[in-house]
């Protein structure tokens, strides 16, 4: 699996072929992707790190000719704002 950060997104690519739509599970825990699927004569399971925290219900993938993409949004942190005192 492949892992590439895009900006406001995480693309996860795999190579299934053979892997049937059906077969596709995916499993989001923590920092950690994991995915499985399978085919009349193969199965697949893999897991990769995240490099950020991502919205779990972001997730989108598409299978086209035995490759896997899946999208993920990170999750926006918050801005912390801090006012230093004013000078007299």
């Amino acid at each position: 699996m492949d892992v590439f950060n895009e900006g406001d997104c995480i693309l996860v690519i795999a190579e299934v072929p053979g892997a049937e739509e059906a077969s596709i599970s995916v499993e989001l825990e923590n920092h950690t992707l994991k995915l499985r699927a399978g085919g009349k004569y193969r199965a697949y399971r893999g897991e990769v790190g995240l490099p950020a925290e991502v919205e779990q219900s972001s997730l989108a993938w598409t299978l086209n000719n035995g490759i896997i993409e899946l999208r993920l949004k990170r999750k926006q942190r918050k801005r912390k704002i801090t006012r230093s005192p004013s000078a007299p």
